[in-house]
């Protein structure tokens, strides 16, 4: 049978320069240095209906204009962060839908049911320092992520493109690095990529305004959970330590996993599936508190988390979400006001 186990969360990112962390609509504006993210008192976000599963990420939204004017704004809905650093061939790994496309998530925006074209904006960051000039300078495609498996991508065959000279002042700058220690190994980037979608929005007088955006999410991805309780042989480990709470416990030497607040009976249900092949995970990060830029709390704020299969599990560190299908699970929150962001662990078991 299907768990999970709920309790809030403190996790966030936070992306600097012009963007700030966020994955909600929200407002934004153009600034001196680009898009800036603002508020307004005009819109209502009446409505949220936000869907995660490890396929797709669905977010369904409806506004009010709550003024006496019709009002237009600049909406954007800004992806996560990706870091490059992760990206490797022993896990986790970030797993992108379309590594080799500039719609690497296949994102779409729907407004009233209408398809609506987003223009997009990239940045490549080095720490506080934005590279993205210098890059595309040199005729390095930043904003197409790779994925750094198989084939080549666009980026590695750039870089591979570049006289020695350049390669070895990207590496001594910590833009890129070999991936081995042979004189003509391959470049991989180091920088962050942020991407955000953004349009003019009209939100008339008297009128609700709905605004669907749907895409793959960007998971952290790895096979290596089995490895916390078994051994080679797929024996239980003599030694399995559970730290932390009832209401989140996580292995020693898995700090990482209490943000996800795994109670004692998620565990229980880990460990009782015998001759067990192996555990695939996806870590999703959603940014929620950035409807907060919207006038007043969200009216009501649904989620729901699908699994695949309903032998799998669910994990995340929010109260009161109720199983209502199989592979489903829901919360409703009313005048909801989000002051921290949502992480999900979602852990699929796999046979041999």
């Amino acid at each position: 049978m299907q768990k999970i186990f709920t309790k809030f969360s403190y996790a966030f990112i936070v992306v600097l320069l012009c963007f700030k962390a966020m994955a909600d609509s929200t407002v934004v504006g153009l600034g001196a240095g680009g898009l800036e993210f603002r508020s307004t008192d005009a819109v209502s976000m009446i409505k949220e209906r936000l869907i995660i599963s490890p396929q797709k990420i669905d977010a369904q939204y409806i506004f009010k204009n709550v003024t006496d004017q019709p009002v237009e704004l600049m909406v954007a809905f800004p992806l996560p962060v990706i870091d490059f650093k992760k990206v490797g061939g022993h896990g986790p790994y970030i797993n992108i839908a379309n590594a080799n496309h500039e719609n690497f998530v296949d994102f779409k925006t729907l407004v009233d049911g209408q398809a609506v074209h987003t223009k997009v904006e990239s940045k490549a960051l080095l720490g506080d320092k934005d590279i993205s000039a210098e890059l595309k300078k040199l005729g390095i495609s930043y904003w197409i992520p790779g994925h750094g498996f198989g084939d080549k991508e666009i980026v590695q065959r750039q870089l591979a493109q570049l006289s020695r000279s350049v390669q070895q002042q990207l590496i001594k700058s910590g833009i890129v690095q070999k991936l081995d220690e042979s004189e003509d190994s391959d470049l991989a980037p180091l920088w962050r990529l942020v991407t955000l979608y953004h349009w003019i929005q009209r939100f008339p007088v008297g009128k609700n305004v709905s605004i669907q955006h749907i895409y793959k999410p960007i998971p952290s991805t790895s096979e290596g959970f089995s490895s916390l309780l078994y051994d080679f042989e797929k024996k239980p480990l003599a030694k399995f330590v559970l730290n932390g709470t009832p209401e989140a416990r996580y292995p020693k030497d898995a700090d990482h996993l209490k943000q996800y607040c795994m109670t004692d009976g998620f565990w229980s249900e880990v460990k009782r599936t015998p001759n067990l092949g192996a555990f695939q995970t996806d870590e999703i990060d959603f940014i929620l508190k950035t409807a907060n830029a919207w006038h007043k709390p969200i009216g009501e704020f649904t989620l729901v988390l699908q699994t695949l299969k309903p032998e799998n599990l669910v994990s995340i560190c929010m109260d009161g979400i109720k199983q209502t299908s199989a592979t489903s699970f829901e919360v409703t929150k009313r005048n909801f006001a989000p002051d921290k962001d949502i992480k999900v662990f979602f852990l699929r078991k796999e046979r041999d």
